[in-house]
């Protein structure tokens, strides 16, 4: 008797995680599928400034102290949220570069950095769309041109980087942003040793969501 409803009682708990399991499949799906609802032409627009800082990091930079080649970066976007967890945005960032030769001479640079990114609402893909979600971590890569406007040079350039956003009101968000720029060696107007440098920027702003 108790061997008969001990056997029952298995049958009815490995019935209940399968259908458990299957729930949980879906939502995941649904979840999936909300991420990739398109948006109407006219949704999901948005636009800002941020101000930050910003370090080059060239090949002898380091013979600099950090304190000069932190330096102040100023920059805009604007840009679409394409479905209601992947945006694209056009960002333009502009910044008084300094850094050093392998002279230990000081040197200072203007550059203009134009980039497109394709973002990704990365807690939207875990977690589900919720527009109303107070924080959102957006990860996101691009490729765009910099331009050294003393020199004149310029270069395709790759970032990578993360933006952490905070929603205050249905029209404006505040958000930080760490991000990394892969730059050719000759864009301080000096080729030597590693055929690349790049550029770090760390900043701060506020969207307006149309």
């Amino acid at each position: 008797m108790f061997n008969r409803l001990g056997w029952v009682a298995f049958f009815i708990t490995m019935a209940m995680y399968a259908k458990a399991g299957v729930a949980t499949e879906t939502e995941s799906k649904e979840d999936l599928k909300e991420c990739i609802i398109t948006k109407k032409a006219n949704e999901g627009w948005f636009i800002g400034p941020a101000i930050g800082t910003q370090m080059y990091v060239g090949d002898s930079d380091n013979i600099q102290p950090l304190g000069y080649r932190l330096t102040t970066s100023l920059e805009g976007q604007i840009g679409k949220w394409i479905t209601p967890a992947i945006a694209m945005r056009i960002r333009g960032t502009a910044a008084r570069v300094t850094g050093g030769d392998l002279s230990s001479n000081r040197n200072a640079m203007n550059m203009v950095f134009v980039h497109a990114d394709c973002m990704f609402d990365l807690i939207s893909f875990i977690k589900g769309v919720d527009e109303k979600r107070l924080v959102n971590v957006v990860p996101f890569i691009g490729i765009g041109c910099t331009s050294n406007l003393d020199n004149k040079k310029s270069c395709l350039s790759p970032t990578v980087g993360t933006q952490v956003l905070f929603r205050m009101h249905k029209r404006i968000s505040l958000f930080t942003e760490l991000k990394g720029t892969l730059l050719n060696d000759k864009m301080d107007g000096s080729v030597t040793g590693f055929p690349w440098e790049g550029s770090a920027v760390l900043n701060a702003g506020f969207l307006y969501n149309f």
